[in-house]
């Protein structure tokens, strides 16, 4: 788990290295099309990448350093696009939507289809 919040402190410090990213800001794009298990990774611990505790239950104190992150880095952050390929996540995040901010409504973005769909959808 340390290796992997090392990897996106990384991302993220990378990122403002460019002064242009600084000035004009960051635009996060969450991916999660055709999602692949973990069984295909040859990982010894495979429970190391999981949002899971040892009982079963959400592990709330990793989401809680991968979120920890982005809101400590100096970034700033002009835009969200979603890509989903599932039904279920257009429904509920179309929900949440709703319930959050006009600043933030207007700059987040849920894309619903394809790879394809959503590559050219990023693209406009």
């Amino acid at each position: 788990i340390n290796n992997m919040l090392r990897a996106l402190w990384y991302v993220w410090m990378s990122l403002l290295e460019d002064e242009i990213t600084q000035i004009k800001g960051v635009v996060a794009i969450g991916y999660e099309l055709f999602r692949v298990p973990l069984e295909r990774f040859d990982i010894a611990e495979e429970s190391e990448f999981e949002m899971f505790d040892a009982q079963g239950g959400f592990d709330r104190e990793l989401a809680r350093e991968i979120i920890r992150i982005p809101l400590s880095v100096p970034a700033r952050p002009v835009g969200y696009h979603l890509c989903t390929d599932s039904h279920q996540w257009v429904g509920i995040l179309e929900m949440v939507m709703v319930t959050l901010c006009k600043f933030v409504r207007l700059r987040m973005r849920i894309h619903h289809g394809s790879e394809q769909e959503c590559k050219y959808a990023l693209m406009t």
